[in-house]
């Protein structure tokens, strides 16, 4: 599927706000997608290490916070998604799975992590995610593979 030329510009706009300054969690997930859809891997890899640093060092506030419990986990999935890591974004995105609401953002734009989620989800054996996320198979629930699209079945309820 084409982007239709979209990422590469906003790729270069977020390019010019992700330097040392703390930006917003939310945002600096968007410039993460942006990076990551024009390709520029490696620069949204600089972004985590700069969230993690700003993380380490702490300070005042909601937004350290928002960082380290979402924003991280779910920047680092969207990389890995893109690495076709499929383990490693299930390993990142399945314990905050029922955190992405307090991220802020329309349900549209958090839907974005729960659908790369499920994504990842249909190319991971299902003993496998037993074992990673410690938990029964996953039948008849958005994560059962069944209900990807690129599973046998619809997607959706």
């Amino acid at each position: 599927m084409s982007d239709g030329g979209r990422f590469a510009p906003l790729a270069d706009a977020w390019a010019t706000r992700t330097d040392g300054r703390p930006w917003y969690a939310f945002n600096d997930l968007h410039a993460i997608m942006a990076l990551v859809g024009a390709g520029r891997i490696a620069e949204a890899e600089g972004v985590v290490e700069r969230l993690a640093g700003y993380v380490h060092c702490g300070g005042p506030g909601t937004n350290v916070a928002m960082t380290a419990e979402v924003d991280l986990p779910a920047s680092r999935a969207i990389i890995r998604f893109a690495q076709e890591r499929y383990a490693d974004v299930i390993d990142e995105l399945l314990p905050v799975r029922r955190l992405i609401q307090r991220f802020g953002g329309s349900h549209a734009q958090r839907d974005v992590l729960q659908r790369t989620l499920l994504e990842a989800s249909a190319d991971v054996p299902v003993h496998l995610r037993c074992v990673r996320g410690k938990s029964e198979p996953h039948r008849n629930t958005p994560l059962d593979p069944r209900r990807t699209s690129r599973g046998q079945g619809p997607v959706g309820p």
